[in-house]
């Protein structure tokens, strides 16, 4: 009866606006061990809201029905072509003007790798195609542990970066924090 009522919830209420209900779904579905439509509804959740928190929370629900891996992989592949595509259009338009507004689908990649830990992934998601550069500082101090010079060459290009978004008038905290991080790799290098 509760499966019922919050299906019919769900129905009822824009996508954008049942998130409880469609957690309660999953929770409702979980209990009476109907794990295709557990997988079926967070999958839905993952592809509308496909990014780094989604994506965990992907995960949780596979681990509670014993679908992580193929979860993980799924999500992975579903991430890696929504960057595809996104690259692909770039490329035969030039240079996006919503990317750089909006972030690149590169950015879902790298935060995912730096949350689970795994610094050669995210090396290699963020050399290879465009990303915020909100990502390029903790990249560079994630990959500073083990290529210094590399980390340091990512700095200095984040560098001109943080000077113009602290503006005129500014202490330039940020760029000092660089400088400082430079500094301290070439120390320990």
């Amino acid at each position: 009866e509760a499966i019922r009522w919050a299906e019919e919830g769900f129905k009822a209420f824009p996508i954008n606006e049942a998130y409880p209900l469609e957690s309660l779904l999953v929770e409702l579905y979980r209990e009476v061990g109907d794990y295709a439509k557990v997988e079926t509804v967070a999958w839905q959740r993952f592809e509308r809201l496909a990014g780094c928190n989604a994506f965990f929370d992907l995960l949780e629900v596979g681990k509670a029905i014993g679908r992580e891996k193929s979860l993980r992989e799924r999500a992975l592949g579903f991430l890696w072509s929504r960057v595809k595509k996104q690259e692909a259009e770039s490329s035969t338009r030039g240079s996006s003007r919503r990317s750089a507004l909006f972030g690149f689908e590169r950015d879902h990649l790298v935060g995912i790798h730096r949350e689970e830990g795994d610094a050669d992934a995210v090396w290699e998601v963020f050399c290879g195609g465009p990303v915020s550069v909100k990502h390029w500082q903790p990249v560079a101090a994630m990959r500073g542990k083990t290529h210094p010079d590399e980390a340091v060459a990512l700095y200095r290009r984040l560098l001109p970066h943080v000077i113009e978004a602290e503006g005129a008038g500014a202490r330039y905290d940020g760029a000092f924090e660089i400088v400082a991080a430079i500094r301290q790799l070439h120390i320990e290098g």
